[in-house]
């Protein structure tokens, strides 16, 4: 895994709607991101291929797909751990459950508060 200094994003299934312009325009920006997308199953995950490509053409985003039915839930320790996410500002989008299960596990591993924004996206 590249070491990316910049920011790290978890989308939750429906979530990733926010990041998807968004990652088109990192390498405009100069930004840089990390950006972990959860779904139950590659089924789940329509903007995958493109996100993929446009991870490949830049070096301002570095995309990894988490479809937990293969690879269990997404946590903090298997996303790298703490070190990762050192520095960094983070966001979190996705079902309220989902959302506070990683928030709480980047409290417990020492990201500031501060850097931590999130989104909820629950259907009502």
């Amino acid at each position: 895994m590249r070491y990316i200094k910049g920011e790290v994003y978890f989308p939750i299934i429906i979530g990733i709607t926010p990041f998807l312009s968004l990652a088109h325009s990192l390498a405009a920006t100069g930004r840089k991101a990390k950006l972990y997308w959860s779904v139950r199953t590659d089924e789940e995950a329509p903007f995958s291929k493109e996100l993929k490509t446009l991870a490949q053409a830049s070096d301002c985003l570095e995309y990894e797909l988490w479809p937990s039915h293969e690879r269990g839930y997404l946590t903090v320790e298997n996303a790298g751990g703490p070190e990762v996410f050192d520095g960094k500002d983070i966001v979190v989008c996705g079902p309220t459950a989902l959302r506070d299960g990683i928030e709480a596990q980047l409290k417990t591993a020492g990201a500031s508060p501060r850097r931590v924004r999130s989104e909820d996206f629950t259907f009502r």
